[in-house]
């Protein structure tokens, strides 16, 4: 039950007394110690004392991977004042990707805390780990497929994991792994004609035909010039369709 509490609707006032009530009828009560620990952090702003009930919780059940995962946040995100603390937030949050490996914010926060800190050699050979196991965690995927695209220009990795991204049944149509893919091919593999296929499937996703014309435009380019007149009448064409459902105007028709 205490436990499940930051689940239901209750003011947080209320929640800090039901725990207190837990604390003092059973002051070893890890579950509720840890909890209070994490109001502190998240409502009431409380570092300190955040720290002092996390601690609590630590020293009846150290291998609590909930404790050591808000601690480790605590000391990265609120504490982290020099090396030390930061190599204490990170001990933390390694402790509980240890603990429950199967859960996925746990191991995604070590990676991200990884980075944070420029454990630069730790943080790719966890990715290929964690991403073997959660090959299915969208965040995780596409924050790897960023990182690896925006700070380290590995395009060979960052087709790794959009490729992986787009394997995913439950999240089709994603425009930015069709545009990363095409991008690859392009760069990578020499292969246009693929990018152009990746490029048009970016029609299908949520986002305006303007961004797919001119991605399909960019390719068409490597094969063939004449191909840039056509996709800006494409492109023409859906400005006036979108004037046309804007405006009552029926003038407005061509």
């Amino acid at each position: 039950m205490v436990v499940c509490i930051y689940q239901w609707n209750i003011p947080t006032v209320l929640i800090r007394n039901y725990l207190n009530l837990v604390h003092q009828a059973d002051p070893q009560h890890a579950p509720a110690l840890s909890l209070l620990g994490r109001w502190y952090i998240e409502q009431a702003k409380d570092y300190t004392e955040a720290q002092k009930w996390l601690s609590k919780a630590l020293t009846i059940h150290p291998e609590h991977a909930e404790t050591n995962h808000l601690m480790g946040r605590l000391y990265l995100d609120h504490l982290a004042l020099d090396a030390k603390t930061t190599q204490r937030g990170l001990a933390f949050l390694e402790e509980a990707h240890r603990l429950e490996p199967t859960v996925a914010k746990y191991s995604y926060d070590w990676v991200k805390a990884l980075h944070q800190t420029g454990q630069t050699d730790a943080l790719h050979h966890t990715l290929k780990q964690i991403t073997r196991r959660f090959h299915r965690h969208r965040p995780l995927l596409l924050w790897a497929g960023s990182y690896f695209l925006y700070e380290k220009n590995d395009l060979s990795e960052v087709r790794f994991y959009y490729q992986r991204l787009n394997r995913l049944h439950d999240y089709p149509y994603h425009a930015e792994t069709f545009v990363f893919l095409g991008v690859c091919e392009i760069l990578l593999s020499s292969n246009p004609p693929k990018a152009a296929y990746l490029f048009e499937s970016i029609r299908h996703t949520e986002v305006p035909p303007p961004l797919w014309v001119a991605a399909l435009a960019f390719t068409h380019l490597m094969m063939d010039c004449q191909a840039l007149h056509t996709a800006m009448m494409v492109n023409d064409e859906y400005e006036l369709d979108q004037l046309r459902t804007a405006s009552p105007d029926p003038t407005v028709t061509q």
